[in-house]
């Protein structure tokens, strides 16, 4: 699927692809909330996002997304935020010595 949205003289293009094994009524849905999602970013998200930074660590044997998730400052979607970043998005999870981006 393919969004794009113009916002405030920007041009935003979303694309999603489902792999073979995906359900097409979940990934629908679940993509076109991401799109509905899109805003401008508020004061507090910026200040929260300004005072945030990356930090790479490496992975432990069978440590996984969800438990690096618990250990950094973001409110909602850590899990996934970290998969995104570390382009294991939407369910890799990391190896053990693997170079891992995690916020603080």
């Amino acid at each position: 699927m393919i969004a794009v949205i113009y916002k405030d003289g920007g041009v935003y293009l979303f694309n999603g692809e489902l792999g073979p094994t995906g359900d097409p009524e979940v990934f629908a849905q679940q993509f076109r909330d991401t799109v509905m999602s899109f805003r401008a970013m508020t004061a507090v998200d910026q200040r929260s996002i300004n005072n945030q930074k990356l930090k790479i660590v490496v992975a432990d044997p069978g440590q996984t997304y969800a438990q690096l998730a618990r250990g950094i400052p973001l409110k909602t979607h850590g899990e996934e935020t970290l998969r995104v970043i570390n382009g294991h998005h939407p369910r890799g999870e990391p190896r053990a010595g693997d170079y891992i981006k995690t916020i603080e």
